[in-house]
């Protein structure tokens, strides 16, 4: 439990950022993203757990956050400069038809 509590950190942006990426109905991030945490938890116990034993295995659950995090914060980020660009080019759009009135 000492190993895991110095990695809520990452939990908490993974719950974050899923729940934002599905509200705004962005799907293949967060579903890729519990599959590269189920992979990296797999990994993570089995050549961790051969070096470092028990010890080796209570980390596979925090790197599985940690990668899963990472990903979630990239995706997150080409999200918002997507719907940024978006939203400058309605904005935009919307000015010159008010100038063209």
């Amino acid at each position: 439990m000492s190993i895991i509590c110095l990695f809520h950190f990452c939990l908490g942006c993974i719950l974050l950022f899923r729940n934002v990426l599905q509200g705004m109905s962005s799907v293949k991030i967060p579903f890729l993203s519990g599959v590269i945490e189920l992979v990296m938890r797999a990994s993570a116990a089995f050549i961790l757990g051969h070096y470092l034993g028990y010890l080796g295995v209570c980390f596979a659950t925090p790197c599985a956050w940690v990668a899963g995090a990472i990903w979630l914060a990239l995706g997150y980020q080409k999200i918002i400069k997507k719907v940024s660009i978006n939203s400058t080019l309605e904005a935009t759009q919307l000015s010159f038809l008010r100038l063209n009135n």
